[in-house]
C-alpha cells in the first residue's frame, strides 16, 4: 500500500449484533452479581439464578434491535402492562413480608395466606409478561434476535419449571423444619395456584403449569391484536 493511500475498513455489521449483546451481558452481570452476593442466605441466592438467566437471555436476545430493551419496561399491550406491575409487586412484596417475619416462625400470613409460594408465583407473572413483549418484538422486526420466537417461549418455560422445581425443593426443607405446622397449612393453602389446594402434589403442579401455560399464550394472543 502507497503512503497516503486511504484505508478503507472492512464492514463489520455484522458483527454489530454479537459486540453488543457482549456488551449487556457485561454490564448486566456487573449489576446482578452484587446483588447476589449480599443475599442474606445460600438458598435466597439460588433462587435469583433462573431469573438473571432468564432476564439475560432476553436482554441479549433483542440487543440486535435497539429500542428492544426499552421496549420490555415500557412497550406491550395493556394486558402486559397490567400482569408485569402485579408480578413484580407480588414478588417484592412477598420477599420483605418473609424476611420480616420469617424469625417467628412459619410464615402463613400475608401473601403467604393466598398461596404457599407467592414470590414465585409474582416471577413467574411478571415473566411470561416480558415474553409476550419480546415475542411482539421479534415478529414486529423481521425476526431479529439471537432466537426466534418460539426458542423465546421455550426460554421462559424453562425458567418457570425451574421455580416449581425450588417450590417443590423448599416444601420438602419446610415440612422436615416444621411438621407440626407444615402439614395443616399445606392443607389449606394452594400450591401456586389460589384455592386450588389437593393431596395430590402432582396435580398441583400440572394444574399450575397449564394455567401459566395458558396466561402467556394469552398474552401473546393479546398483544397480536394491538
Amino acid at each position: 500500500m502507497k503512503v497516503g493511500e486511504d484505508e478503507t475498513p472492512r464492514p463489520l455489521s455484522n458483527r454489530e449484533p454479537i459486540e453488543r449483546a457482549k456488551r449487556l451481558l457485561t454490564t448486566a452481570a456487573a449489576y446482578i452479581m452484587p446483588l447476589v452476593a449480599i443475599t442474606p442466605n445460600i438458598y435466597t441466592g439460588i433462587m435469583t439464578i433462573p431469573l438473571i438467566g432468564y432476564l439475560v437471555l432476553m436482554v441479549t436476545n433483542l440487543s440486535v434491535y435497539p429500542e428492544g430493551p426499552s421496549f420490555l419496561v415500557f412497550g406491550g399491550s395493556i394486558l402486559d402492562a397490567v400482569i408485569l406491575l402485579i408480578g413484580l409487586v407480588l414478588t417484592l412484596y412477598s420477599i420483605v413480608f418473609l424476611h420480616r417475619n420469617k424469625p417467628a416462625g412459619l410464615v402463613t400470613s400475608g401473601p403467604y395466606r393466598i398461596v404457599r409460594h407467592p414470590q414465585y408465583l409474582g416471577l413467574i407473572m411478571l415473566t411470561a409478561a416480558l415474553t409476550s413483549k419480546s415475542v411482539w418484538i421479534l415478529e414486529h422486526t423481521f425476526g431479529i434476535g439471537l432466537l426466534g420466537v418460539p426458542e423465546t417461549i421455550a426460554v421462559w418455560f424453562v425458567m418457570m419449571f425451574a421455580y416449581v422445581g425450588l417450590a417443590l425443593i423448599e416444601e420438602r426443607q419446610l415440612l422436615s423444619k416444621y411438621q407440626e405446622g407444615w402439614t395443616p397449612y399445606r392443607k389449606k393453602v394452594g400450591f401456586l395456584l389460589p384455592l386450588l389446594v389437593s393431596r395430590q402434589r402432582g396435580l398441583e403442579v400440572v394444574a399450575s403449569a397449564l394455567l401459566f401455560a395458558g396466561l402467556v399464550s394469552g398474552l401473546v394472543f393479546f398483544g397480536r391484536l394491538f
